[in-house]
């Protein structure tokens, strides 16, 4: 690009990442962050004691964010639900600007830089909230910044920093805590094929891998590998004892990604985005003699698999994955020359992009701004109101929907089930395989009420459970409001217990 048009790229491109992160963020929180606010409170007041306080259950509970989790409390206690609104936009234009100065910076191409960026954003835009997810995408994106730093100038302040984002992921989020290492892994592996290869002295013969494929036998990796093996102990590092270590496999033990949306493995069809992104991997490679490293393909189709089989990961493809895709675009303009590829855009061209940009973003940020935090379509706000002031809640055992569990504990009230799905499966209470006798209710309702002593129950208005309650004379309309349908238990006869 012309220096001459640097400057102005730099500062549009800044103004377009605020402009999308402010416009895309929703002003609707997710039941996620109604426990983290109760999670985190409770910690500030009893500590982290390893048990559940907000079930009708006596679980154990591992507290596998509590540092996120006392964190959000803390903002919401200054700032309440506006306030997270503001710090989830904040965040996300912290990622957005790293993004973007991170592959200006390493494939040297302003417009595709932007470009990538812009994508990268509006594809995350639908997993921003105010979750401890959030943060362990902008720490992991800064790790593949220290990791590539490290391996191109092997300064050691870039192994203190992946020390410490070790030791932050396992307190903020240890659920995600053994992708900190996984993320290493293709650059490992690439340094052992090449490795492998000298010593063999056995070249590949296969077109595809002499053709397209680079191997680099980096002279940095080794602090690389020690990185890697100084942050295998600090899992313990943290008030959750060996919780980084259990978490994700007990995960994968439990039955969550049978129902929960976004742990369902990918269709391939329903995905614009990783259909988008294969057509954009695919093409140069197959049409052009643009090469790729192999710790860049091979994180890639790490990434790619992990997409397909849980489509919460599509957003790692979207923060890390977009960065070695971009780099692979830039370097078709490498093919023949020496510079990365990139458009010089005459000053009409920015002019057009960014009103573009301004034109979509305000329509988006219109529709955005017109939700509420707390949206009554999908949580009981008013049901909430009547039950505190109606029932003697000391004495209610409530059944309720897994949707909307977080928020009647943010409420206060205890719950069957909320979105802490983990809690409720066997690996983790080692007794009761309670989100699977919630998930499947209407097969043996009567049975589970009767084993939980339930005394009331609140769903939606449009579930198979509400018409069976609705044709039983076991079971008391005592409340509707809006999808919300509020019963009472008045029997429990032998008949049912079967059920």
């Amino acid at each position: 690009m012309n220096n001459k048009n640097k400057k102005p790229m730099l500062i549009i491109s800044l103004l377009i990442i605020i402009m999308i992160a402010t416009a895309f963020t929703t002003r609707s929180f997710q039941n996620d962050t109604f426990y983290t606010i109760k999670v985190g409170e409770s910690i500030l007041k009893k500590g982290i004691d390893m048990k559940d306080h907000f079930s009708i259950h006596k679980l154990s509970y591992t507290y596998p964010h509590w540092l996120y989790d006392v964190i959000t409390y803390k903002i919401y206690q200054q700032g309440g639900l506006s306030g997270l609104y503001h710090v989830t936009i904040l965040i996300f234009i912290l990622v957005g600007i790293i993004f973007y100065f991170f592959n200006l910076k390493k494939n040297k191409s302003y417009f595709l830089s932007l470009l990538f960026s812009i994508l990268t954003m509006i594809m995350l835009a639908r997993f921003v909230t105010a979750r401890a997810q959030l943060i362990t995408y902008l720490l992991f994106l800064i790790e593949i910044i220290f990791i590539e730093n490290l391996l191109e100038h092997g300064k050691k302040r870039y192994m203190i920093g992946l020390v410490i984002l070790s030791i932050l992921i396992a307190n903020l989020h240890a659920a995600v805590w053994p992708f900190y290492f996984i993320l290493m892994l293709p650059y490992l592996f690439e340094y052992g094929i090449a490795t492998l290869g000298k010593k063999i002295k056995v070249r590949p013969k296969l077109e595809i891998f002499t053709n397209k494929i680079e191997l680099e036998q980096n002279k940095y990796i080794k602090y690389l590998a020690l990185t890697f093996l100084i942050s295998l102990p600090l899992g313990l590092l943290t008030p959750i004892g060996n919780t980084p270590y259990t978490y994700f496999i007990k995960i994968l033990q439990g039955n969550t990604m049978e129902y929960i949306n976004e742990h369902k493995p990918l269709v391939l069809i329903e995905n614009f985005f990783v259909i988008g992104y294969l057509l954009i991997l695919l093409v140069p490679l197959i049409f052009t003699k643009v090469k790729i490293k192999l710790s860049d393909l091979a994180m890639i189709s790490g990434l790619l698999l992990m997409s397909f089989l849980s489509v919460r990961h599509i957003a790692l493809l979207a923060i890390i994955g977009m960065f070695y895709l971009c780099r692979l675009i830039c370097n078709i303009g490498k093919i023949k020359g020496k510079y990365a590829l990139d458009f010089d855009l005459p000053w009409y061209s920015l002019f057009i992009v960014t009103l573009t940009i301004i034109i979509t973003s305000s329509i988006v940020y219109n529709i955005n701004y017109k939700e509420e935090f707390i949206d009554p379509n999908i949580y009981p706000t008013t049901m909430v109101s009547y039950m505190k002031k109606n029932l003697d809640m000391k004495n209610v055992t409530l059944y309720n929907e897994y949707d909307f569990g977080s928020y009647l504990l943010y409420q206060d009230i205890k719950v069957f089930v909320d979105s802490r799905c983990d809690l409720y499966t066997r690996p983790f209470n080692h007794e009761n395989d309670i989100f699977n006798e919630s998930m499947k209710i209407t097969e043996k309702y009567g049975r589970v009420f009767q084993k939980y002593h339930i005394t009331h129950i609140l769903i939606y208005k449009d579930t198979d459970l509400n018409q069976i309650l609705a044709a039983s004379s076991n079971y008391k309309l005592i409340h509707k409001e809006g999808r919300f349908m509020l019963y009472e238990y008045l029997a429990n006869t032998k008949e049912e217990s079967t059920v």
